[in-house]
């Protein structure tokens, strides 16, 4: 069994600013769209803004999460293109999970609301599948020279 806490630490490590700001960018996301669906919720009350902090407390982990593993892709060699692909699979993953613990919360606040779940999916995936290909592309551009100086065998100072 391999020990994989050094890899994650590694990428951690390498790519900790990417880390932040997607951490950041995706509970920003998150959060808006969690305030968005309860409004929807809340036709009848009072807004009580638990999507918007399910959505960003989901969104900064899931985000965090999602640059970890393009980090670990990364480390591994892959090229840009599947890192561009895994990406945008990650993403749609992350705005279904993300979508599902808002839904969830808002259901026990609120009350089931079927279209409300189904909306909220497909929104999910599309704003997961936006997210994940233009954070991809921005990650592979960023790291681009490091790979680049590790391929010809330069060393880099960090």
């Amino acid at each position: 069994m391999t020990d994989n806490s050094g890899k994650i630490y590694r990428s951690a490590r390498n790519y900790k600013i990417f880390l932040i700001l997607i951490g950041l960018v995706s509970g920003g996301i998150g959060s808006l769209f969690g305030a968005f669906a309860e409004v929807f919720y809340v036709l009848e009350g009072t807004f009580k803004g638990i999507g918007a902090s399910v959505g960003a407390v989901s969104g900064l982990i899931l985000g965090i999460l999602y640059g970890l593993m393009l980090g670990q892709k990364k480390e591994k060699g892959s090229k840009r293109r599947a890192i561009i692909v895994h990406g945008t699979l990650w993403g749609i993953a992350a705005g279904l999970i993300c979508t599902a613990a808002i839904h969830t919360v808002l259901i026990i606040g609120y009350g089931f609301e079927g279209i409300f779940l189904i909306i909220g999916g497909l929104l999910g995936i599309f704003v997961g599948a936006i997210t994940g290909v233009v954070s991809s592309l921005i990650f592979c551009f960023c790291y681009r020279k490091k790979a680049a100086a590790e391929v010809s065998g330069e060393v880099i100072n960090e």
